[in-house]
């Protein structure tokens, strides 16, 4: 009886000893450690929630953007403006009828490559999970939009739209030619 005594009194320091992997390596940590992985855990899932989040918020305003300049009118009455023919004609209503204003008369005939851009924006945030947009990513896009609208603005300087004029690159396009223009010569 005595070896089997020892034997049972051996197999409990085994198992005592004996480290559990539940959930990968967790349960083999001490507690405070057990608590940090916890904590960085966390800190994993709020920053995807966040990420997953501004994925959702740049998809949200591409679809809003992209309706707004479907439905723009050059003859929609803003907010604040006198005259007009009638009443806003944009499908997100006066708040859309002032941001594409906004939008075409910043960027003209480029703005409509806006939505595409915000929808790209919220793939590539949805796909990183846990990195977040660089500041060098940012200025990149925005290069891409500056460098559009030149070239619209080279290209297609103005069209007539549903009874108005757009200038093919907005109010940018029209500055960056005239840099372009002054230090090379106009083409």
């Amino acid at each position: 009886a005595a070896p089997a005594k020892s034997r049972s009194t051996a197999t409990r320091a085994a198992k005592a000893t004996t480290r559990v992997k539940r959930g990968g390596a967790v349960m083999a940590r001490r507690e405070d450690e057990r608590q940090l992985t916890g904590i960085r855990t966390l800190r994993r899932r709020r920053a995807a929630l966040a990420g997953e989040l501004g994925a959702l918020a740049a998809f949200a305003l591409g679809t809003l953007l992209l309706l707004s300049l479907l439905s723009y009118h050059p003859a929609d009455r803003l907010v604040g403006q006198w005259g007009g023919d009638g009443g806003v004609r944009n499908w997100v209503g006066p708040f859309g009828a002032w941001v594409s204003e906004l939008a075409v008369g910043a960027l003209g005939i480029t703005a409509f490559g806006l939505p595409l851009h915000l929808g790209l924006l919220a793939v590539s945030i949805f796909t990183r999970r846990g990195s977040r947009v660089r500041v060098g990513e940012a200025l990149g896009l925005l290069g891409v939009v500056s460098a559009m609208a030149l070239v619209v603005e080279l290209v297609v300087p103005s069209l007539g739209f549903r009874g108005g004029e757009l200038h093919g690159g907005g109010a940018l396009g029209q500055v960056l030619l005239a840099v372009v223009s002054s230090q090379l010569g106009r083409p």
